[in-house]
């Protein structure tokens, strides 16, 4: 498999355009797709005529074969992230909801500044991206405390290992404790979040990802589409309904069934595990919880997210 490969998949966090761009032309090549798709499929040993043997079947012309009107009505399976991929909501959120609210709880004295660089970092340009806010948070402590240690933060950072490593993640618990504690000020700074997350205005979508779901009942008849979002199920349901884009999936799914890897399992084991699937993905965790149900990933590229859904296009 091509070394580019590597880069396009399993660093969704991490790509530079020009990996993109790479990546992008290696993928127009028929036989690095015949690739792509045999070994996707290993898992699940689907197997699917690749166009350049419909080429060499029916000549230049795969139309001439009825064969080939049935590849497009074939039954395909997409699951689409919603926060990142469809709508910019990492980076409007990290920008105007926890940036602030990390630098005004935890800089304890540091420059604003590198507070605002370390968040930026992890959430947007490390494998964390579109992780919980506690892990970004867990991390972003860690990397801010071996710069510039503080006994106070350290504290912090141990009462949150020991918040992500419990079963229940009971936030009331916290809530609990004396005012100043390093429980209180996680609470303190969870609050601070939600409550900028309300005041914020709608988040943009991706044009490029609309004309691309408002494209597939031609493109691909037979395709059904699945959103995954991190968001309450309601509030992701009024979102694509306010952005127009509420017609164009079949279901949507919110934090309440669980993160995308929860998701997809669920999803296979309910009648899908016979039908190929494709997840579109900007993160880390989508692409591993493809790579554990057997289905394909296509990445979207951070700060290239229209010119990715163009080419899925």
């Amino acid at each position: 498999m091509p070394a580019i490969l590597d880069e396009l998949l399993f660093k969704p966090g991490l790509i530079s355009a020009d990996i993109w761009l790479e990546g992008a032309a290696a993928l127009r090549s028929t036989t690095f797709l015949d690739n792509l798709v045999s070994s996707g499929a290993k898992n699940k040993k689907r197997s699917r005529t690749s166009q350049s043997r419909l080429r060499e079947n029916t000549g230049s012309n795969p139309a001439a074969n009825p064969e080939s009107g049935d590849l497009l009505r074939k039954k395909v399976l997409l699951i689409i992230e919603s926060e990142g991929a469809v709508f910019d909501s990492l980076t409007a959120y990290c920008e105007h909801v926890y940036v602030p609210a990390f630098t005004a709880c935890f800089s304890m004295g540091q420059e604003p500044l590198l507070c605002g660089h370390i968040w930026r970092q992890v959430a947007l340009e490390s494998r964390l991206r579109g992780s919980s806010p506690f892990v970004i948070l867990a991390a972003s402590l860690r990397l801010l405390n071996k710069k510039h240690p503080s006994v106070r933060r350290a504290a912090i950072i141990k009462t949150l290992d020991a918040f992500l490593a419990s079963e229940e993640k009971n936030l009331l618990a916290l809530a609990d404790s004396p005012a100043g504690s390093p429980s209180r000020i996680i609470t303190d700074w969870y609050s601070m979040t939600q409550g900028a997350i309300e005041k914020e205005p709608p988040v943009q979508r991706f044009a490029q990802a609309q004309s691309f779901l408002e494209s597939l009942p031609v493109a691909a008849p037979s395709a059904d589409v699945l959103v995954h979002s991190t968001m309450p199920e309601f509030s992701a349901l009024s979102q694509w309904e306010m952005a127009g884009m509420g017609s164009l999936f079949r279901k949507i799914a919110g934090i309440e069934r669980g993160n995308i890897l929860e998701y997809l399992r669920m999803v296979v084991t309910n009648g899908f595990d016979k039908i190929p699937i494709l997840v579109v993905g900007t993160t880390q965790e989508a692409w591993l919880a493809a790579q554990s149900v057997g289905a394909r990933f296509y990445p979207i590229i951070p700060s290239r997210e229209e010119e990715s859904w163009a080419f899925l296009e």
